[in-house]
C-alpha cells in the first residue's frame, strides 16, 4: 500500500501508559521517494520526528534520509530535551553488513544532580550492523543474530559546546534449544573519552535499569554517584541478559 497509517497504545513498567502513531508514504513520486512520521507519548519518554528518505542504488538497504524530530525524557535520575536535525546515508557492505554514515545536529537542555545546562552538538559518526535472519517477514526465528557497532564524536573545533569520542557495541543471539523454546543472549558495552564530564550531555551518558536493560531496577536508574550522592551517569557501559522464551500457543 502507498498510505501506511498506525496507532497503538501500551504500558510498561519502564514508562507507564504509552501512545503511539505514525504516517508512511511509500511512493511520494515517481523516483520512490518515502516520507515518514510519527510520534509517542509517555510520562517518560516522548518524542516526534519525520524523515524523508531517497532511494539509492540498492532501495531494500541503501537510503539517504533526512530527519528532524523532538526527543524528552523526564526520569528519577535525570531529564532532557532535544531538537534534533540530521542526514544519514545507509550503504549495504559485503557478509550483509549494513553501514551507516550520519551527522547530527542537535540542541539538548538537561538537568542532572541539579546541574542545569544547555548544549549545542554537531555530531558526526558511523556504525555497522548486521542481522540474521534479514527477512522482515519472520516474527519469530529460531535461530539469529543482530551485530552492532557504533562510533561517534564532536569536537569545538566544529562548532560544538562539547567533545568527546564514544564508541557502542551492541549484540543480540538467539539460540534454539528444542521444539517451541529458544534463549536470547544480550550483550551491550560502550565507553566514552572525555576530559570535563560535568558537561556531557544527558542523552551520551550511560545510565542502567528497565526492561530492555538490567530488569528489576527501575528505567535509567542504575548509575555512578557524585559526591553528594547524586546519581550522574557513567563514562562506560557493560552490561548482559540472558532469556528463556517458549511457545504456548501459535502467537503465544
Amino acid at each position: 500500500k502507498r498510505q501506511v497509517y498506525t496507532a497503538g497504545v501500551g504500558y510498561s513498567t519502564d514508562s507507564g501508559v504509552k501512545l503511539r502513531g505514525g504516517y508512511t508514504n511509500r511512493r511520494v513520486n515517481d523516483r520512490g521517494h518515502q516520507f515518514d512520521a510519527s510520534f509517542s507519548v509517555s510520562r517518560v519518554t516522548s518524542e516526534a520526528g519525520i524523515a524523508y528518505r531517497l532511494p539509492r542504488k540498492d532501495p531494500r538497504v541503501e537510503w539517504l534520509s533526512f530527519d528532524a524530530g523532538y526527543q524528552s525524557e523526564d526520569t528519577d535520575t535525570y531529564d532532557n530535551q532535544i531538537y534534533k536535525v540530521g542526514v544519514k546515508e545507509f550503504h549495504r557492505r559485503s557478509h550483509g553488513w549494513i553501514e551507516t554514515r550520519f551527522i547530527d545536529v542537535s540542541t539538548e537542555t538537561f538537568e542532572i544532580a541539579g546541574d542545569r545546562q544547555r548544549e549545542f552538538l554537531l555530531i558526526p559518526g558511523v556504525s555497522w550492523s548486521r542481522k540474521r535472519p534479514e527477512s522482515a517477514t519472520v516474527t519469530r526465528p529460531d535461530k539469529g543474530h543482530r551485530l552492532t557497532l557504533r562510533v561517534s564524536g564532536t569536537a569545538e573545533a566544529i562548532g560544538s559546546d562539547s567533545e568527546f569520542l564514544q564508541v557502542d557495541a551492541f549484540s543480540k543471539f538467539i539460540l534454539p534449544l528444542w521444539k517451541d523454546a529458544r534463549v536470547l543472549l544480550r550483550a551491550e558495552a560502550g565507553a566514552t573519552v572525555k576530559d570535563e564530564f560535568r558537561t556531557l550531555p544527558a542523552s551520551v551518558r550511560y545510565f542502567a535499569g528497565g526492561d530492555y536493560s538490567v530488569r528489576g531496577y527501575d528505567y535509567q536508574s542504575l548509575s555512578p554517584t557524585n559526591s553528594d550522592g547524586d546519581k550522574i551517569g557513567g563514562r562506560y557501559q557493560f552490561a548482559v541478559s540472558a532469556e528463556y522464551q517458549y511457545s504456548i500457543a501459535e502467537k503465544w
